[in-house]
């Protein structure tokens, strides 16, 4: 159960009306459109969504939301290399994210 509502907030964070003020894109085209001050919102958004999940679960989510030992910045970065690669612009940015935290972490949300 808690596993469920930690997985529904960050989906409630990526696809809520709020996530972007004009559009509901959140492909990785959506942030390459993006200056480096929104960016590091999303990705800031994202860091406190994983440690929220992470206090509900009781530590059970972090290293399956965040990848080990990024920052803000980091994370920023990543995603940037992550968006920039071919055949990626249809990608979301969650599915972005799962694929480098697995890559770090080796670990999956699932």
């Amino acid at each position: 159960m808690k596993r469920l509502l930690g997985a529904a907030m960050m989906v409630a964070l990526l696809s809520g009306p709020g996530f972007a003020v004009d559009t509901a894109d959140t492909s990785c085209a959506f942030w390459n459109r993006q200056d480096d001050s929104t960016k590091t919102a999303i990705m800031f958004g994202w860091m406190l969504a994983a440690v929220a999940a992470d206090a509900v679960t009781r530590g059970e989510m972090l290293s399956k939301l965040v990848p080990n030992g990024h920052r803000v910045g980091s994370l920023v970065l990543e995603m940037n290399a992550e968006c920039r690669e071919p055949g990626n612009l249809n990608q979301t940015i969650l599915q972005s994210m799962a694929k480098i935290i697995v890559r770090f972490n080796g670990v999956s949300a699932r």
